[in-house]
């Protein structure tokens, strides 16, 4: 998706990607939506907070240790 690669080259991780977040315009255009959990990252840094839509969140990253410090 244009918009993830065009959000992740800005530095930014959208962190709640779900179908809800997700339109399509008249002109068939994909637009991503909802920024409110989104966050700037810096490359090569790896986030372990948990972040996102509890019942989106894949249940094998749910079960992995997270430090949410």
């Amino acid at each position: 998706m244009k918009a993830v690669s065009h959000c992740h080259a800005m530095g930014i991780a959208h962190c709640d990607i779900k179908p809800d977040n997700v339109l399509m315009s008249e002109d068939g255009d994909i637009k991503l939506i909802d920024f409110g959990l989104s966050r700037q990252v810096e490359k090569r840094i790896k986030n372990t907070t948990l972040v996102g839509t509890p019942h989106y969140i894949a249940p094998e990253v749910i079960n992995e240790d997270f430090d949410t410090q």
